[in-house]
C-alpha cells in the first residue's frame, strides 16, 4: 500500500466513521440507543449505506422503526 493509499484509506475510514457518529447524535437525541445497535452502526463502513442511514434515523419514529428501515 502506498502512502497516497494509505492516506485515502484513513480518509474514508474517518469520514464514515464520522457519519455513523452522527446517526448515533440524531438517533440519541430521540430514543434510546442500545450498545448493539451503537455497534452495528459504528462498525459499518460503507458510505453509501450510512448517508441512506442519516435519512432514515432523521425521519424514524422509532428505534424499531430505523432498525427495520435500515435493514440492521
Amino acid at each position: 500500500m502506498t502512502g497516497e493509499d494509505l492516506l485515502r484509506w484513513s480518509r474514508a475510514e474517518g469520514e464514515a466513521k464520522g457519519k455513523a457518529e452522527s446517526i448515533l447524535i440524531v438517533l440519541a437525541s430521540k430514543f434510546e440507543v442500545s450498545d448493539e445497535l451503537r455497534e452495528k452502526i459504528l462498525c459499518q463502513a460503507d458510505i453509501s449505506v450510512l448517508d441512506e442511514w442519516i435519512v432514515l434515523a432523521a425521519n424514524a419514529t422509532s428505534v424499531e422503526d430505523f432498525i427495520s428501515k435500515s435493514s440492521i
